[in-house]
């Protein structure tokens, strides 16, 4: 809740609204049905295999990062890691001013189809 940490253009708050202590007993909050296990496998910084230390240098083909610039998820240092971790020698990055989901930050075109075009530009790029 911090937006002093990793600073970006994120808003307060998560993304599922303004109040993430709400969030968190609400029914949307991460791990209400799920096994002990399983929410270990994938969430756990010990002992999950779902990490981009661990797969991303597998991948190597041609990869293209879209980072969403107020994403209350995806910090921009998590974002960093990403694109670090990736295997391929063939990657882009490119940035768009949106939230989490894509939706615009301020007036303005809607990101999503920013995004696309981005998408289909790279695309028509490997063809």
């Amino acid at each position: 809740m911090d937006l002093g940490l990793d600073k970006s253009d994120r808003g307060y708050g998560s993304v599922y609204g303004p109040r993430p202590e709400v969030t968190n007993y609400g029914i949307v909050g991460f791990g209400r049905l799920t096994t002990p296990d399983a929410w270990l496998s994938t969430w756990s910084v010990h002992s999950s295999n779902a990490t981009i230390a661990k797969a991303g240098p597998d991948v190597t083909l041609p990869s293209l990062l879209v980072a969403y610039t107020a994403d209350n998820c995806v910090f921009p240092s998590d974002f960093q890691a990403i694109a670090d971790g990736i295997g391929s020698t063939h990657k882009q990055i490119e940035s768009v001013v949106a939230d989490h989901y894509g939706n615009p930050v301020g007036p303005g075109e809607h990101r999503r189809d920013h995004a696309a075009g981005l998408i289909d530009q790279w695309l028509q790029s490997l063809a």
